[in-house]
């Protein structure tokens, strides 16, 4: 390695240890996220046996839903393995993604999710069914958008509380 490549490990180093620590924030996530797919890009080898084991020790206490994937890491993850993608913990599925989500939680497999998020599709019962189904293989939360019934009945709920 060449001295400016040494020079330029140790500034990236420097940022992703001052963004990694302090106060957790979704914006320094995002920083890192980007950082992190940079140098995983320049230095695969350097980012899983170097820095990985550090950020994960890192961020052990960020909370999981600040931790959310970048959707720039799915299509590294569904190519193959990514070892940054096992720094994230919540998946926030897109509205596009509806009809694809069952294929996508199979190459999320080797990930440390803690929340698959798909709040903002409107699913039905059986894709609600088979994403329980991995979840729960998985022992990841899986939040939904709350239905109808879940909004009268808590309404309901909020009228006797009140009467």
């Amino acid at each position: 390695m060449t001295r400016p490549q040494t020079e330029q490990r140790a500034i990236m180093f420097g940022e992703l240890r001052s963004l990694s620590s302090g106060a957790p924030s979704a914006a320094k996530w995002r920083e890192l996220c980007v950082l992190i797919e940079r140098l995983w890009l320049d230095e695969p080898h350097h980012v899983e046996a170097e820095l990985l084991p550090y950020l994960t020790r890192q961020l052990a206490m960020w909370p999981d839903s600040m931790r959310v994937m970048p959707s720039s890491w799915l299509g590294y993850i569904q190519r193959g393995d990514y070892p940054p993608g096992t720094l994230a913990r919540t998946l926030r599925a897109k509205p596009s993604w509806r009809g694809k989500l069952i294929g996508l939680c199979r190459s999320l497999d080797s990930l440390e999710l803690e929340c698959l998020d798909v709040s903002a599709l409107a699913l039905n019962r059986l894709e609600v069914t088979a994403l329980r189904a991995w979840c729960f293989a998985h022992t990841c939360t899986l939040q939904t958008a709350p239905t109808q019934t879940d909004r009268e009945r808590s309404m309901s709920t909020m009228s006797a509380a009140i009467s």
